[in-house]
């Protein structure tokens, strides 16, 4: 990642958070699913915030 821009860095944050909630969804563990969907969630509020100014 040395020499990524930041949004790109973002980016690959929010699709590991994607495809983890997939995952856990996937192998039946729904509980840690949702708590992962509300973190990707809130990460995408604190991007827009970010972004907005």
């Amino acid at each position: 990642m040395i020499g990524s821009s930041p949004s790109k860095y973002e980016d690959n944050i929010a699709q590991l958070l994607d495809r983890s909630i997939i995952l856990f969804r996937r192998v039946g563990n729904d509980e840690l699913a949702d708590k992962w969907d509300r973190i990707l969630k809130n990460y995408h509020m604190s991007l827009r915030e970010k972004r907005q100014g």
